[in-house]
């Protein structure tokens, strides 16, 4: 069957959805930019994108089959979700059938997407708290959720190859990171603002590629660590991290 996910185009992405740009210094160039966007998306309810706009303010939004298939992987019906890179308002479906959902949203600029909220007086399901991929160890305690998502961001960010260690450590043993991005987003945008990753898929391993040709294999990075499995669909990659299992030796 063919799967039928869409990651939407680049304007619809929004290039600095979530983490920073592959230095401080040039994501803070981009910040202006960044929040008149949003603010015009808002006043208008969504610009050229109103469905947008509507799905991620219904509470009652179903939860995505890409999202719904990995969260029945894991045995609870009550689910902690970490959407990294959130955004001013999660993508994230709020309701699925069998599991109860509570859902967590981080980003770097939420103070000040929660400002513009508020003036334009409206109501999140879900409120955006301030937080880098790079830096949840911060904000929460390893283990404490049982899926952490990003969607179109992690090829923004600092250091996307730590964003996922970090990711991994907040899910608990059976939990899931999941991932779903644009690929080679740094070639296709000419490494414009925050475009300076590329994220790719080769022989079936998640490749990282910066602007200098430098990669990095997340495989064999977090082999060990975690399995990482990822397909391509429809111009994305999808990507799910599933911690490996760590052997305690019995004491003689």
């Amino acid at each position: 069957m063919t799967e039928n996910f869409n990651c939407g185009s680049e304007q619809h992405r929004r290039p600095g959805e979530c983490s920073a740009g592959p230095g401080e210094a040039q994501w803070v160039t981009g910040i202006d930019h960044e929040l008149a966007f949003w603010d015009h998306w808002l006043a208008t309810r969504g610009d050229r994108w109103p469905q947008d706009f509507t799905k991620r303010l219904d509470p009652q939004l179903p939860v995505e089959e890409r999202v719904a298939a990995v969260l029945r992987e894991i045995p609870r019906d009550h689910l902690k979700v970490l959407d990294v890179g959130a955004g001013p308002l999660t993508v994230l479906g709020k309701v699925m059938p069998g599991k109860t959902l509570e859902i967590t949203a981080v980003d770097p600029l939420a103070d000040a997407y929660n400002a513009l909220i508020d003036r334009h007086g409206i109501t999140p399901p879900v409120r955006t708290r301030k937080g880098f991929g790079e830096q949840l160890h911060e904000l929460f305690a390893p283990g404490t959720f049982d899926l952490a998502h990003a969607q179109n961001c992690l090829d923004h960010g600092i250091d996307p190859l730590t964003a996922f260690r970090n990711m991994l450590d907040m899910i608990r043993p059976d939990g899931r990171v999941l991932l779903f991005h644009r690929e080679n987003e740094g070639i296709e945008e000419n490494y414009a603002g925050f475009h300076q990753w590329n994220f790719t898929e080769r022989d079936g391993a998640f490749i990282i590629g910066a602007r200098d040709g430098t990669e990095v294999n997340v495989d064999d990075a977090l082999r060990g660590i975690a399995d990482v499995e990822t397909r391509r669909v429809n111009g994305c990659l999808l990507t799910v991290l599933r911690r490996v299992a760590v052997a305690v030796a019995a004491n003689e």
